[in-house]
């Protein structure tokens, strides 16, 4: 088997371009694990996904318990998401 210039060019490119974004999405993925429901909600609140926020807070408050900044939080998600009705 005959390996060109450009065919170690390609592994050495693959080798160092996964050894610098493996690890970065490793751990981001750790660090959402490792973040609590909470500031998962109100991540997604600042960017302005609201039904994502939602669904965060609601799972945080099942396990909270009633926490009047999470109900408040729950109330401006459903305004900004123009469901007026909850």
């Amino acid at each position: 088997m005959i390996v060109s210039n450009k065919n170690i060019a390609l592994i050495i490119y693959f080798v160092l371009y996964s050894s610098i974004t493996i690890p970065s999405i490793a751990q981001n993925s750790l660090m959402s694990l490792l973040k609590s429901d909470y500031q998962l909600a109100e991540e997604h609140f600042m960017q302005q996904e609201y039904s994502e926020a939602l669904k965060m807070y609601f799972k945080s408050s099942s396990k909270k318990g009633f926490r009047p900044e999470i109900n408040l939080k729950i109330a401006r998600c459903y305004y900004y998401l123009k469901n007026y009705t909850q």
